[in-house]
């Protein structure tokens, strides 16, 4: 009997030392998430300021701009285009997942079947 106690409690232990790493690894993944978003948002917000400088000397010099400078411009917009793009994107699959995890399961209507019939003349 107390080898089988002894047993269940390695057993307990295993589990518990698994559970911690899989814990810990998840964390180091999270926190890498969000280095990289912040690294991400330091990036967009150059980016921003880049093309707020060069729309202000396009304004300056009566809208005209170096080829060099139009180039960057029309990179940077299309940088940003792709950041709001992503940004959507990954806000409707949030809102998905949110609706989906918060919707009862009574909103999950089968519509091939006739949820109300209307009652006709003859009392069928």
């Amino acid at each position: 009997m107390r080898e089988a106690e002894e047993q269940a409690a390695k057993r307990a232990a295993d589990t518990a030392a698994k559970e911690a790493e899989k814990a810990a690894a998840a964390a180091v993944a999270v926190a890498q998430r969000i280095a990289e978003a912040q690294e991400t948002e330091a990036e967009a917000a150059h980016e921003e300021e880049e093309i707020a400088f060069l729309l202000e000397k396009k304004a300056r010099k009566g809208g005209r701009l170096l080829k060099s400078d139009r180039e960057r411009l029309s990179a940077l917009e299309h940088n940003a285009t792709k950041r709001a793009e992503a940004r959507a994107a990954r806000d409707i699959a949030e809102a998905k997942t949110t609706h989906a995890l918060s919707a009862p399961a009574a909103d999950k209507v089968d519509l091939s079947e006739p949820s109300f019939t209307f009652p006709t003349l003859d009392g069928e």
